[in-house]
């Protein structure tokens, strides 16, 4: 048995002690009518009151500057640079793109759909099959092919390896 079959059997054990605990209190009290004395309670205490204009006039001067901020921090984020907005880079001598997806499964960010762009028309290139070690991209709209293009793992440490180094921030900049 492994340490998560332990974690799971633990788990388990703690989980049925708990709910058993849970049912064995509900089972004394009345819960229906704990239920519609706690209805009546919020009915009587929350929407059964007189709202005056000034408590009007406070809540929407609170919402409007809550909005206001909210506005201004939507602003700050569009003007700081991100690495995600890093998705072009001419590597070895081919232009590339890409995308970014987050993976929750290991909490990080992982580069996507890393695709070779062509040189005479700027249209994504598709791999062709080829036996040898090389990789080989045709353009779907001029027939340029690329070779000896390098893997796309390769591609992608140097991507992240620019990330590390901030060699990505200019550019971005210079889009």
């Amino acid at each position: 048995m492994t340490a998560n079959d332990y974690k799971v059997g633990i788990f388990g054990g703690v989980i049925a002690v708990i709910s058993s605990g849970v049912y064995d209190y509900i089972k004394e009290k009345p819960l229906l009518s704990s239920i519609k004395s706690l209805l009546i309670w919020i009915w009587e205490q929350i929407f059964q009151f007189e709202i005056k204009i000034w408590q009007i006039l406070i809540i929407a001067i609170i919402l409007i500057i809550i909005y206001s901020f909210s506005k201004t921090k939507k602003k700050e984020e569009a003007t700081t640079i991100s690495f995600r907005d890093y998705i072009r880079d001419t590597i070895h001598g081919t232009t590339w793109i890409w995308s970014w997806e987050y993976d929750m499964f290991e909490n990080k960010w992982q580069v996507r759909n890393i695709t070779p762009i062509c040189d005479n028309c700027g249209t994504m290139m598709k791999y062709e099959f080829s036996y040898g070690v090389e990789s080989t991209a045709k353009c779907p709209r001029c027939d340029n092919r690329q070779t000896k293009l390098k893997d796309n793992e390769i591609i992608e440490a140097l991507i992240i390896d620019n990330i590390h180094q901030n060699l990505h921030l200019d550019k971005i900049k210079n889009k």
